[in-house]
């Protein structure tokens, strides 16, 4: 990561990082320095210790949202236009296996068969 005095919200969109719930993880994204930007990087830290568990690489455009309650899942935003931001899917990244989950995440109302946690 190469800045992370902003701490708190990507400023185009959602947040820059965020802790699991038991507080043992936090997963930070690399400041936005233009829209749409062609790769995203994450990091998931150990808190205690501080060191880097996992470097996640995306390629295309993601903000980051929300760690799931248990700590399994990054929730993140994907961009799908380069000129409308407000143009997106949620997706889930998978912290254990190290993998973006096919499926865009969905309001289980809709019945469109999303990930769930």
């Amino acid at each position: 990561m190469t800045d992370l005095s902003h701490a708190g919200h990507d400023h185009a969109h959602g947040h820059d990082h965020a802790a699991s719930a038991d507080g043992r993880r936090l997963v930070l994204i690399e400041p936005r320095t233009r829209f749409p930007r062609a790769r995203t990087r994450l990091i998931l830290l150990d808190t205690r210790t501080l060191r880097t568990l996992r470097t996640i690489d995306l390629r295309g455009d993601f903000s980051f949202d929300a760690v799931s309650p248990r700590g399994a899942f990054a929730y993140l935003i994907q961009y799908t236009s380069p000129t409308d931001p407000t143009r997106y899917l949620v997706r889930a990244y998978d912290l254990r296996s190290g993998r973006l989950v096919p499926k865009a995440v969905t309001d289980p109302r809709e019945r469109q068969g999303g990930h769930q946690e």
